[in-house]
This record gives C-alpha cells, structure tokens and sequence, in this order.
C-alpha cells in the first residue's frame, strides 16, 4: 500500500547512505522499521548498492552475530568464485574446519573477529557500496551485555572499528530497544557516535486519513466521512499504520453488508478487540518486555506501566518515585526504563507526566490489571 512504502523517508536514507554515512533507525514499536529495511533491501540495486539483510536477535554473544552476518553474507554471494575464495581463507582462519560442517557451526569456534573483517574486507573490495541492514541490534548488545559486559563492549566497539575501516560497507542498524539508552547505562555512547540518528515518526492525521480511506476502497467499504475520522484517530490517539489496517480489517470481518462506518462502530470495534481472541493484537507488547527487557528494567517496567494505565494523563516521575514498589528501586534504574518504555512506544513525556501514549494498548493493560 502507497501509505506504507514510506516514500520520502526511502529517498532521506538512501541520500545519507549514498555519502557514505551510516545510520541508526529510531522509533516506537510497530511503526514499520523492519519492513522498512525490506523496502530498502528491495531498493538497493537500483540505488547501486548490494543490500544484505540480518536478524540479530536471537544472538547472545559476539561470536553468534558474527556466524549470523556471515550466513546472510553467504546468502547473497552464494557459492560463487569469489566467495569460494573466501571461504577457502575461512578454512585457513579456523585452522582446517572438518569437511561438511555448516559454516554456522565452524564460525563459533572462530577468531570471529578476523572471520567478520574478512567477509567486510571482500565487500570493501568491490567498487560496488554494501548495505549492511541489521535488525535487532540492540536486543542482541543487550543480550550479550546480560551475559558478560566485556563481551558487550566489545562487540559494539569491533563493529565501530569496521565502520571506520570499511568505507564501501554502510550500516543501517534498528531494533526494538533504544540502543543509546543501552549505551548509556553502560557507558558506551563513544561506539555509537559516528552514527546518523534518523527517527521514524507515526503517520501524521491526512496520512492517517489517506491510509483508513485506502483501506476501505480495497475492502469495499464506504469511506468514513470527516467526523469519523477524527473519532477513529482520538482513540487510537497514536497513528501507527498497523494497528488502523488491523481496527479496518476487524470493521470488514463484523460489519454488516453494507459497509458503514460511523462512530458507534469504531466505539465497539475497539471494545471487541481488546476481548479474547483479538486481545492478542497487543500480546506482543507483553511479550516484548519479558522477552527482551533486562531482568532488573522487567520488573521496573511492568511497575511502571501498571500505575501509569490508572491514570488517562498518566504519573509524574515524582509519583512514580513516591510509589512504594518502586521507591526500593535505584533513580537511575527507574530513569532508564522511563527511557525505553517511551523509545518503544508505550509511553509518552508530555507536560512533566508520563502517560500510554497508545489509548487501546493503556485499555489492554488495565484489563490486564483491574486493580
């Protein structure tokens, strides 16, 4: 959909990434960042740039990014005579990998340091410039500092080195935690700073517009009128083109034959969706915490977001650090999950308070917690 390919943000980041600069994707939760890595996968030939895509986060040290940047390297070259001749100094660098073992396996017994500046000095080479779009970055430093702080530390700073030392290969780095928090807390901002910080924004209210009326053209639904629409955006009160495609396709599956759409149907689509089984459009946002959040900034962060859903306008961070539970909590821990908490998306800072920036997902964590 025309809405969703992101148009003028595809020419900004393809302007950056053409004067060699790299960059570091910002922006709440489902807005779209990795599809937008695919438009620009799908873009990059085009543009004259080779395009490898990685998914990081299921990586917890160093060595499993590396095998993972390698298998998506390997991937895209595929078994030509080039990348016959690097895996043959792979062979070399391992010291004689048995025969038929999958590279994913020999890699993590690897000097994966020289593995990983051996597959970026091949693309270096190339007077073609590479891409490299990596998903998921911080999930896996976050990871890895969980596990060993030093390994953490390394890594984001062996990836710093080659950005500097391998000006053919740009970087285009997301994820769904906000990385320069993570290098805050553990004072590593210095391995991040040559990167270009560039923030996916939600869709703006004649976008939103344009995308609910795209919408019902292809379902075969009346266009809302003006009203309508102001009410459909008032409760969503964030305009993500996920969550409007989803309350649309719910409008299509419930409605009568007839197709119209008026306030009191949004009013009930939105009750209907937060009601088992639709409820499990906003599971994710839980599941994003307990799976990706640190151990001491989970606990922090469910606090948080249970005494922030009471509350339309939310807490102030003085009644936040007021409150029991979390008045046994370091300031700086609570500070630092205040700062994820609004980088992926769940709240907002407006006016001194911290409220769900999200009216449906503040109602599904109320239901979650009637308290």
């Amino acid at each position: 959909m025309d809405i969703w390919q992101r148009h003028k943000e595809r020419e900004q980041i393809w302007r950056h990434l053409a004067r060699g600069t790299s960059i570091s994707l910002f922006g709440p939760r489902r807005l779209g960042k990795t599809y937008l890595m695919h438009l620009l996968e799908d873009d990059a030939d085009a543009q004259g740039f080779r395009a490898i895509f990685a998914n990081l986060q299921s990586c917890v040290s160093p060595q499993a990014a590396c095998a993972r940047l390698a298998e998506a390297t390997q991937a895209k070259l595929g078994l030509s005579g080039d990348w016959l001749k690097l895996k043959s100094r792979v062979h070399d660098l391992l010291g004689g990998a048995p025969e038929g073992e999958e590279l994913h396996s020999a890699l993590l017994k690897a000097d994966w340091p020289a593995l990983l500046n051996t597959l970026l000095e091949k693309l270096n080479n190339d007077a073609r410039p590479t891409v490299l779009l990596i998903d998921e970055l911080s999930v896996c430093i976050s990871s890895c500092l969980a596990g060993n702080p030093d390994s953490g530390r390394e890594l984001l700073y062996l990836l710093r080195d080659m950005r500097s030392r391998y000006p053919q290969v740009r970087w285009f780095l997301t994820g769904s935690l906000g990385i320069d928090r993570i290098a805050e807390q553990h004072e590593l901002v210095g391995a991040l700073n040559d990167l270009h910080p560039f923030k996916l924004q939600a869709l703006s209210r004649p976008q939103a517009t344009a995308l609910t009326n795209q919408l019902c053209s292809e379902r075969q639904l009346a266009h809302p009128n003006d009203a309508v629409h102001a009410h459909l955006q008032q409760q969503l009160g964030w305009l993500s083109p996920h969550y409007i495609t989803r309350l649309i396709d719910h409008i299509d599956e419930t409605q009568p034959s007839e197709g119209r759409i008026t306030t009191e149907v949004i009013d009930r689509t939105c009750r209907q969706i937060l009601d088992y089984p639709y409820n499990r459009l906003f599971s994710d946002w839980l599941d994003h915490i307990n799976k990706n959040y640190p151990d001491n900034a989970r606990t922090c962060a469910m606090e948080i977001l249970r005494i922030t859903c009471r509350h339309a306008d939310g807490e102030t961070r003085d009644t936040l650090n007021a409150h029991a539970t979390l008045h046994r909590m370091d300031d700086k821990l609570l500070g630092f999950t205040l700062e994820l908490l609004c980088n992926d998306g769940y709240l907002v800072k407006h006016d001194g308070r911290y409220r769900f920036m999200f009216g449906l997902l503040r109602a599904y964590w109320q239901r979650r917690d009637p308290s």
